[in-house]
């Protein structure tokens, strides 16, 4: 049996759940269903009933079929009461208000950003954390090489695009690995880097880049990826960095926080467009029984850089947002799930950082090598759906191209269509430019 250990090091509160109200635990059963949350997002081309058996190999499964894990994880951690936090309100200075019912309660006076980011554990239901700066160790064990590498490439995503715990998608939980040892050189042959070395957004940007593609191909082997429609996924994925960074988790989330807070509340009366961030919301219901809930496409976290500044960054999930037959409720009204409102933040957001793309199909790289070989375009630009994320599994791939030679002649094979820039009318463009990813 060989070993991996990872040292990681809190960089957000991160807010868990324990054996009771007021405990918090790092808890190893919780923290698998994360690994394999992103082992299925990175995993783009196994058919889903191929995938789930996988999935069960490697991190057990239940039922009647049910099988042990191949991969044995081992969490240790040293807290004390000290590093266990009680009340975010230590850390975010605030003003005490009484309400016209005579009940006192907390405002704050800096990081509104923060305290609309983590409202349900932090404001509306205080709930203890880990505080930031901690260390603990995550140990994988596996008999098999390949399981060992591939669960350890799921954790590289959990680490550096997701969180741990409540409020995982919008900044709380989020880690950095400061140490790594592998004894047995598992890693080796795969070349992927966990000590983020880069000092600025730009150096930051292309090292995330450079090491998912590593991670992407531990998980997929040889498998061409494809666009992959049915769960939340990074088949085609892109982030934000911040231009600017801080000294601190708490200015870094805070900035991020303010322009979704302001973003939500010049939206609040768009109920449909503002149900793409996210279900349930208020006065929002869908057409069909037990289809009310759906995760956010957006995920916000903190970065910490080598040389210990912070920077936010929002990434985009692949996946159809609702079954293609299922619409959203409120009161009489009725209407598909729509991105624009999504499109419309991002763009916003883009303002003030740098977008890097984390991933493509190879699918699709294949069919801009041959648009790019035949029509020596300027410019190739991925719009609609298969752009946006909210495709369904037979939509259509939408391309614009800035070319002068003519397009009639392209031969691609598969559902794909493709205009010619400079051909589309000012609001065609104005889509195209709104949703689009240059390629």
């Amino acid at each position: 049996m060989k070993t991996i250990i990872f040292r990681c090091e809190t960089v957000t509160p991160m807010f868990l759940g324990g054996a009771g109200r007021q405990m918090v635990d790092l808890r190893v059963p919780s923290f698998k269903g994360l690994m394999r949350f992103w082992w299925r997002a990175m995993n783009c081309s196994l058919p889903l009933h191929e995938m789930k058996g996988r999935e069960a190999e490697m991190f057990g499964g239940g039922g009647e079929k049910g099988r042990r894990s191949g991969v044995t994880i081992r969490i240790k951690t040293r807290f004390t009461s000290e590093d266990i936090g009680r009340s975010l309100w230590k850390e975010i200075p605030f003003r005490e208000k009484v309400s016209k019912r005579g009940k006192e309660y907390k405002v704050p006076e800096k990081y509104d950003g923060v305290a609309y980011l983590l409202y349900s554990v932090f404001m509306l239901n205080e709930r203890p954390y880990l505080k930031t700066g901690l260390s603990f160790s995550i140990d994988f064990s596996s008999f098999s090489d390949d399981m060992l590498r591939q669960s350890v490439a799921s954790f590289w995503s959990l680490a550096y695009l997701g969180g741990i715990g409540s409020r995982a998608r919008r900044g709380g939980g989020n880690i950095v690995v400061t140490d790594v040892a592998d004894e047995g050189n598992v890693l080796e042959e795969t070349d992927l880097n966990f000590i983020l070395n880069g000092r600025s957004n730009d150096e930051i940007g292309n090292w995330l880049v450079e090491n998912y593609k590593k991670a992407r191909a531990v998980v997929n082997e040889d498998r061409k990826t494809r666009f992959i429609s049915e769960y939340p996924n990074l088949s085609i994925s892109r982030f934000i960095i911040s231009n600017t960074s801080f000294s601190t988790w708490k200015e870094a989330l805070n900035e991020i926080g303010e322009k979704f807070m302001h973003f939500r509340t010049s939206n609040r009366g768009d109920v449909f467009g503002t149900a793409a961030f996210g279900l349930p919301r208020n006065h929002v219901s869908t057409n069909k029984e037990g289809v009310n809930r759906r995760s956010s496409p957006l995920i916000f976290k903190i970065l910490k850089s080598k040389n210990n500044e912070c920077y936010w960054m929002a990434l985009r999930l692949a996946g159809e947002f609702l079954p293609k037959n299922v619409v959203l409720k409120d009161g009489g009204r009725s209407q598909r799930p729509t991105y624009e409102k999504v499109d419309e933040f991002w763009n916003e957001l883009k303002k003030h950082g740098k977008e890097h793309i984390l991933s493509v199909p190879d699918t699709l790289d294949k069919v801009k090598e041959k648009i790019r070989k035949e029509l020596l375009p300027k410019k190739i630009i991925l719009f609609g759906s298969k752009a946006r994320g909210d495709f369904h599994e037979k939509s259509d791939i939408d391309i614009a191209v800035d070319t002068d030679k003519t397009i009639a002649f392209l031969d691609v094979n598969g559902a794909i269509d493709i205009v010619k820039l400079g051909k589309v009318n000012k609001s065609f463009r104005e889509k195209i430019k709104r949703e689009g990813i240059e390629l």
